[in-house]
């Protein structure tokens, strides 16, 4: 029993970091200065700290995390935002899908952890697009679900 919730756990953690590495990789594709990423719930304990193409990526043990992006004056357009904001969730589906076709499909020793990595993708995918507000760190965020009707609803100079 204790095998399956260090399952969960790690599964969990993994989650986060895919899902946080979308957000990074749509934000450097979009042009976003990408400030950092935090993974995990603390960033105070930070465990593993290091910078990768110049963005500082710090992360302690624990699911969740956040990634802070700057944006300048007019120099994003609605598409490019609304992809930022779904990359996350784009990259974790696209990521359990590869595991699943790769480790789970047709082989009856290997299916139960892809399985259960694809549940807790499923489960945060949905958890990140409910649409509210939480606190992260001791400061107010908004879900990405939140942050999607934000952006859809807003006015932007669509010039670019």
């Amino acid at each position: 029993m204790t095998t399956i919730f260090a399952a969960i756990a790690i599964l969990k953690y993994i989650s986060a970091c895919i899902h946080e590495f979308g957000h990074f990789l749509v934000a450097k594709l979009a042009g976003f200065d990408v400030e950092e990423v935090i993974i995990g719930e603390n960033v105070n304990r930070q465990v593993i700290n290091f910078n990768f193409f110049g963005t500082p990526f710090c992360s302690d043990i624990g699911a969740g995390g956040i990634t802070s992006v700057k944006l300048r004056d007019n120099n994003f357009i609605k598409l490019r935002l609304l992809a930022f904001v779904l990359g996350g969730v784009i990259l974790q589906f696209l990521v359990s899908c590869m595991v699943w076709v790769a480790f789970g499909m047709g082989n009856e020793q290997m299916y139960f952890l892809p399985l259960l990595f694809g549940v807790i993708n499923l489960w945060s995918i949905i958890r990140c697009m409910l649409p509210k507000e939480y606190y992260f760190n001791g400061t107010l965020h908004l879900s990405d679900g939140l942050r999607m009707i934000q952006v859809i609803k807003m006015r932007i100079n669509e010039s670019e």
